[in-house]
Order: structure tokens, then sequence, then C-alpha cells
């Protein structure tokens, strides 16, 4: 299995406020091919929404931008 990794940014435009995100919704969008079953999420861009995201890994200034925009991280 690879690892993809996905930034704050593109959480944040592909994503609606209040939204849980999750792998099978990331798929879903065609943003992760079907076949991935782990990911990280890196600092790249602004979160202006607030919203649960669940990865297998956050860097820290990920976890950060997104618990400031009042969001919630959970490792899996």
């Amino acid at each position: 299995s690879s690892c993809k990794i996905i930034s704050t940014g593109k959480l944040n435009a592909s994503f609606e406020d209040g939204e849980e995100i999750t792998l099978e919704k990331l798929i879903k969008k065609h943003i992760f091919p079907k076949y991935i079953t782990y990911y990280k999420v890196l600092f790249g861009g602004e979160v202006t929404k607030a919203f649960t995201v669940f990865a297998n890994e956050f860097s820290s200034e990920a976890k950060e931008v997104i618990e400031n925009a009042g969001g919630t991280i959970v490792k899996i």
C-alpha cells in the first residue's frame, strides 16, 4: 500500500465547513485512487473552515491550522 499526502489548502478547497473528511470521501471525490489505505495531512495553505479530519498522520503545522480554524484531527 502506498502512502499519499494531502495539503491543508486542498482539504479547505474540497470540503465544506463542518464536514467529516475521511479516506472514503477523498476516494469518492477522486482526490485519491481507490487503492490508497494510508495518508498524511501536511501544511500547505490556510484552513478557513472547521472540519473533522481523519488521517493516519498529521504534520504539526497541519494539526495547528486545522485546530486554529476550529477543526478537529482524528488519527486512524
